[in-house]
C-alpha cells in the first residue's frame, strides 16, 4: 500500500493539524484522473459505504475497470455516479466521499493523491493464485496474466502453449467472460499501493501530563519548561513536577529521564532485550506455523526449525543488527510504497532506523522481528508509550513467506512481550474489510471517537484516514507473574538462556467486592523482604538459584507438604518445625538439587544450612525454614550455599525487584516465574496477602514439585490460620495436575505477620475470616492455574468445572480425573472435540451418578446431554480449540452430573511433543 502521511505530529515545537486544512478540492478534473492510463488500476475492489458515529454499512460492491465501475450485483459498467444511485443513495450526491477501496480509502483520498503528484502500480500479479491467494505452483493466464493453481481450476494434467483461464476466454478463446458472478470468489492479487493519509485530530495534542495546558518556556529554565519522558513521551512544567510531588528537577537531566517507575522499568527492560540474543519461540506458538504448514500440505521441514524472536533498536550500530533492520526495511518496501510527507521525504527509513525527520521523531520506535535460519521472514514497527498503551503501526511478512503462520507468530509473540511489559493496552489501525478478522481472530475492539481522541490529546499516535482505531485489553502478566523466569532476566543477572521464551501466565480470579489487584509478590504484605541470586548451586548457567523470604516479626506459619512417602529432607525439617512450634521468621529456598533420597547426611545439611542463616540474622534455628527443589538423590551444595549466604541477607529487600528475584530463582523446568499480590482496605488500613511459586512437571493432586510462599499481613490467630491455609490448598494446589505423578519435595508455607492491625480473626466463622478466606483461595488458586498453564510442553491451560455432585469433595474427584487423563490431555492438544474421553474420565472417578444425567460442554459448545451426544458443530469445537492452543489461553470443559449442590474445579493442560522432549532430556 502507498502512505502518504499529512502535516507531522508536533509536541512543544510544532502543533498537529489535519491534512485536510493543507488541501482544497479541486473539482470534477481531479476525480477524472481516476480514470486515466496512470490512475486507479483496473480489477480495484470497491464498495459503498455509509459510516456513521455508531454504525458502518456496506450498500453495494464492484470493481474499477477502465473508465467506470463494474457492478458486483448486475455486471453493468458504471460511473460513480450511478454506482451511488445504483447503491439507492443518489440523493447524497458524494460518491467519491463514499466510495471506499479495500485498505480503506476514498476515491476522493486517492483523487487527492494523483494531484499531488503519486501514482499507483499495480503488483506483481503472477506470484500467487487468483482464487485462494496463495503462491508456488502456478499456471499463468496468457491474457489476463493472472496465476492459478491447477488444483483450483480442477485442471488435472497441464496445458500445452498458452493458455487463458476459464475468467478470459471460452473454449475458442474469442473474448472475455463475464466474471460477475465470481467476484466473491476470486481474491484478486493485484497488488493496490494505495494511500494511507496520517491524520491529526482536529485540537492541539500534547500538554503538560500534570496541569494539561499548552504555554511552555522555550528558552529559560523556570516552572514552565517542559521535560518530555523518554519512554512515554509525555510532557510535563517542571513546577508541576514538583508541586505533584513526583520529582523536583533543579536542571534538565542530561541523560534519560522517565515521568514514572513503570517507564524506567519498561525503558530498562526494553534496553536490556536490545542487547541480548534472538528468543526461542516456544512449541505452543511455533505450533501455528507448523498447523499452517500442515493445512497448506506444504513441506514441514522449515517448520521443524527452530523460530526466533528478536527486538531491536533503529539507533544501533552494530554490524548484525544493522543488517538485521535492513532485511526489516526491505520487507516493508516489499510490501508498502514510501510513507511519504508532505514535504515529499520518505518516511518509512526514518521510522526503521529511529531517526528525526521532517518534523517527525521516531527515537521511541523499535523493529521487532521473527527469524527462520538467520532469514527474517515477518517483521513490525512497535512503539510502547509507557504502561497505558502501546501502538503497532506496521507489521509485515515478506511476500515468499506469506500465509505460512508467520505473522501469526510474530504477533501472537510480540503481544506476549507487551504483557511482560505489563502494557495494558494494544492499539493499531485497521482498514474496514479487516475489521472482523482482528476482532475474531485476535481479540481486538474497535475504539469509539471519544477513546482515540483521549489518545490522541496525549499520545503521537500513527493513525491513518480511512481507518479505524482498534484497541486491545493486554493480560497483565503480575496477575500470576510479576518476574519472569520464561525470559531469564533477573535481577542478578541479565544473561539470558537460549532456550527461554515467553508464556502467558493463567489470570488471578479475585473474589465479589472489595479485593483488588496489587503489583508486587510475596514483599508485599507489611514486615516481609526477599531476595533472589545466583549461588552457584545450579548445574547449567547463571540463573539465580538462591531465594530468601524473612519477615521483621515472628509469624504466624502453616504449611502443606507432599503426601510422596519419599519425602526430602527439608521437607522433614519443616514438618517437624511446624509440629513443635507456631511461628517462624525465614524461609530459605534453593534450587538445584532437591535433597531427597539423601539419608542422614542430607538432614544434617539442612540444620547446618538454616542454622548458619539463623547466626546471620540472629534468630533461632527453628525459626528458620528450607524448601529445595531440583535433581532427587543430589544433595544440596553446601559450600557454595553457606558462602552465597551473606550476599543473599544483604541482598533483602521489601521492593517488587526483592519479590521478583525470589520468585525466579525458585524455577526450575519452569517457564515462567509465578508470583501474585491483592489487597483490600478497612476503614483506612490495608490487609494484603502474596504469594510465589514454581512448579511445571510432576504436577498432580495431593501436592506435587510445587514450592510455594504466601505471606499476609492480616491478624489470625494460629490454628485458624493453619485451617484457612489447608482449604485454600485443597481448592488450588491440591486441584491441578500436569503428569499425574507427586513428588518427594512440594511444599507450601504461608506466613501471617498481623502487622495490618484490625481485630484477630480467631474462628472461621466470621465475617473476616470469610473474606481473608476468600483472598487465600484466589492467591493460591491464581498460582495453582500459572503452575498447570506453564506444565512441561503445554500449550494451553485445561479447566475442568464439574457440578451436581452431593458435596464439593466428590465434585472435585471427578474434576481431578478429567484434568488427568492422558486421554483428554491428548485429545486437546490434537485439537479433537472428543467427548468420549471427557465421559469416560469422569465415569471412572469412582463417584456414582446417573449417566443419564450427565451434561459436557467445551467452551460454550454443548457436546453431550442427557446422557447422549448432540450434533454439535465440529468445526466451531475444533477452531475453539486450535486458537487455545495458539494463544495459550484456556480450554473450559464444564460438566453436570446432576443437580445437587456440590461444585468444584481442577486444572490441567495438554499433552504436547515437547513434554517427552522436556523430560527426556532434562539432567539437572
Amino acid at each position: 500500500m502507498y502512505l502518504i502521511v499529512g502535516l507531522p505530529p508536533t509536541s512543544v515545537m510544532q502543533r498537529k493539524r489535519t491534512i485536510d486544512g493543507g488541501l482544497k478540492k479541486r473539482g470534477n478534473d481531479m476525480h477524472r484522473s481516476l480514470f486515466l492510463s496512470n490512475g486507479l488500476p483496473d480489477g480495484a475492489e470497491l464498495a459503498y459505504f455509509i459510516k456513521g458515529k455508531t454504525f458502518t454499512r456496506k450498500y453495494l460492491e464492484g470493481y474499477k475497470q477502465e473508465d467506470g465501475i463494474v457492478c458486483g450485483c448486475c455486471a453493468r459498467k458504471l460511473s460513480p455516479s450511478q454506482f451511488e444511485a445504483h447503491a439507492g443513495l443518489a440523493d447524497r450526491r458524494q460518491p467519491y466521499h463514499h466510495i471506499y477501496t479495500s485498505n480503506g480509502m476514498t476515491l476522493h483520498d486517492i483523487a487527492l493523491s494523483l494531484a499531488n503528484g503519486q501514482h499507483f502500480t499495480t503488483g506483481c500479479s503472477d506470484d500467487i493464485c487468483a482464487i485462494c491467494g496463495n503462491a508456488a505452483d502456478l499456471l499463468l493466464c496468457h491474457e489476463c496474466r493472472l496465476a492459478f493453481h491447477p488444483a483450483c481450476l480442477n485442471i488435472e494434467h497441464l496445458p500445452e502453449g498458452d493458455w487463458r483461464c476459464i475468467y478470459c476466454a471460452d473454449e475458442n478463446g474469442l473474448g472475455r467472460k463475464d466474471i460477475s458472478g465470481e467476484a466473491s470468489r476470486i481474491a484478486r492479487p493485484i497488488e493496490l499501493r494505495l494511500t494511507r493519509i496520517v491524520t491529526a485530530p482536529e485540537f492541539e495534542i500534547g500538554g503538560c501530563a500534570v496541569c494539561r495546558e499548552y504555554d511552555f518556556s522555550p528558552t529559560t529554565f523556570d516552572d514552565r519548561t517542559m521535560i518530555l519522558c523518554d519512554q512515554c513521551e509525555k510532557e510535563s512544567h517542571i513546577g508541576c513536577l514538583r508541586d505533584s510531588g513526583q520529582c523536583d528537577l533543579k536542571e534538565i537531566p542530561k541523560d534519560t529521564w522517565f515521568c514514572c517507575d513503570d517507564c524506567k522499568r519498561i525503558h530498562g527492560t526494553l534496553q536490556s532485550f536490545v542487547s541480548i540474543r534472538a528468543q526461542i519461540i516456544p512449541a505452543s506458538i511455533s505450533d501455528i506455523i507448523r498447523r499452517k504448514h500442515l493445512e497448506k500440505e506444504l513441506s514441514i521441514g522449515e517448520a521443524k526449525d527452530c523460530f526466533q524472536w528478536r527486538i531491536l533498536s533503529g539507533k544501533s550500530q552494530n554490524s548484525e543488527d544493522l543488517s538485521l533492520l535492513s532485511s526489516a526495511a526491505a520487507i516493508f518496501e516489499e510490501c508498502f510504497e514510501p510513507i511519504v510527507a508532505n514535504s515529499g521525504a520518505n518516511l518509512l527509513p526514518a521510522m526503521v532506523y529511529g531517526r528525526k525527520i521532517s518534523g517527525y521523531d521516531f527515537g521511541g520506535m523499535y523493529c521487532v522481528l521473527l527469524i527462520c535460519r538467520s532469514v527474517v521472514v515477518s517483521a513490525g514497527l512497535l512503539r510502547i508509550f509507557g504502561r497505558e498503551v502501546a501502538e503497532l503501526p506496521i507489521v509485515a511478512t515478506s511476500r515468499e513467506h506469506q500465509g505460512k503462520g508467520y505473522f501469526r507468530a510474530l504477533f501472537a509473540y510480540t503481544e506476549a512481550f507487551l504483557s511482560f511489559l505489563n502494557v495494558e493496552n494494544l492499539m493499531l489501525p485497521a482498514a474496514e474489510e479487516t475489521l472482523s478478522i482482528w476482532k475474531e481472530n485476535f481479540g481486538f475492539e474497535k475504539m469509539n471517537e471519544h477513546q482515540l481522541m483521549n489518545y490522541q490529546k496525549q499520545l503521537q499516535l500513527m493513525t491513518f484516514k480511512g481507518t479505524s482505531m482498534m484497541v486491545k485489553r493486554l493480560q497483565i502478566v503480575s496477575s500470576v507473574c510479576s518476574s519472569k523466569a520464561d525470559f531469564k532476566l533477573s535481577a542478578s543477572s541479565s544473561n539470558v538462556s537460549e532456550s527461554s521464551y515467553y508464556m502467558p501466565a493463567a489470570p488471578i480470579l479475585l473474589p465479589d467486592g472489595v479485593w483488588k489487584q496489587i503489583p508486587g509478590g510475596v514483599t508485599a504484605a507489611k514486615g516481609f523482604i526477599a531476595a533472589g541470586l545466583y549461588g552457584g548451586l545450579r548445574a547449567k548457567g547463571e540463573k539465580p538459584d538462591l531465594a530468601l523470604v524473612t519477615c521483621d516479626v515472628a509469624a504466624n506459619v502453616a504449611g502443606a507438604f507432599t503426601k510422596n512417602v519419599v519425602a526430602a529432607a527439608p521437607v522433614v525439617h519443616c514438618k517437624n518445625v511446624l509440629n513443635r512450634k507456631k511461628t517462624a521468621r525465614a524461609l530459605l529456598i534453593n534450587a538445584g538439587q532437591a535433597n531427597a533420597a539423601t539419608g542422614d547426611a542430607g538432614y544434617l545439611d539442612v540444620m547446618e544450612c538454616a542454622d548458619a542463616l539463623a547466626t546471620i540474622l540472629q534468630i533461632e534455628c527453628e525459626e528458620v525454614l528450607i524448601e529445595s527443589t531440583g535433581v532427587i538423590g543430589q544433595r544440596i551444595k553446601k559450600e557454595a550455599l553457606l558462602s552465597s549466604l551473606p550476599r543473599l541477607v544483604d541482598s533483602l529487600s521489601p521492593s517488587i525487584q526483592g519479590a521478583d528475584s525470589a520468585a525466579v530463582a525458585i524455577t526450575t523446568t519452569d517457564l515462567v516465574s509465578k508470583s501474585v499480590a491483592i489487597e483490600y482496605e478497612v476503614g483506612g488500613t490495608s490487609i494484603r496477602i502474596g504469594g510465589m511459586t514454581k512448579g511445571s512437571g510432576m504436577i498432580h493432586p495431593n501436592m506435587a514439585t510445587i514450592l510455594g510462599v504466601i505471606t499476609t499481613d492480616a491478624l489470625v490467630e494460629s490454628d485458624a490460620w493453619r485451617k484457612m491455609v489447608q482449604v485454600a490448598v485443597s481448592r488450588s494446589f491440591n486441584q491441578i495436575t500436569v503428569d499425574g505423578l507427586t513428588s518427594s519435595n512440594d511444599t507450601v508455607i504461608a506466613f501471617a505477620s498481623g502487622l495490618a492491625g484490625l481485630n484477630c480473626i480467631t474462628s472461621m466463622n466470621t465475617n473476616d475470616a470469610a473474606l481473608l478466606q476468600a483472598g487465600l483461595d484466589a492467591v493460591m488458586q491464581g498460582l495453582a492455574k500459572s503452575i498447570a498453564l506453564d506444565g512441561e510442553g503445554a500449550t494451553c491451560l485445561i479447566e475442568v468445572t464439574v457440578s451436581g455432585t452431593e458435596g464439593e469433595a466428590e465434585a472435585g474427584k471427578i474434576a481431578r480425573s478429567v484434568a488427568t487423563s492422558s486421554l483428554v490431555k491428548a485429545a486437546v492438544y490434537g485439537r479433537d472435540p472428543n467427548w468420549g474421553h471427557i465421559a469416560t474420565a469422569a465415569g471412572c472417578a469412582g463417584i456414582p451418578f446417573d449417566p443419564n444425567n450427565l451434561r459436557i460442554l467445551l467452551g460454550d459448545i454443548m457436546l453431550v446431554y442427557g446422557g447422549q451426544p448432540l450434533q454439535f458443530d465440529w468445526h466451531a469445537a475444533n477452531n475453539y480449540l486450535i486458537k487455545a492452543g495458539e494463544t495459550h489461553g484456556t480450554v473450559e470443559i464444564n460438566i453436570a452430573v446432576g443437580i445437587e449442590a456440590g461444585y468444584s474445579k481442577a486444572w490441567g493442560c495438554d499433552s504436547s511433543y515437547d513434554y517427552l522432549k522436556i523430560d527426556a532430556e532434562n539432567m539437572a
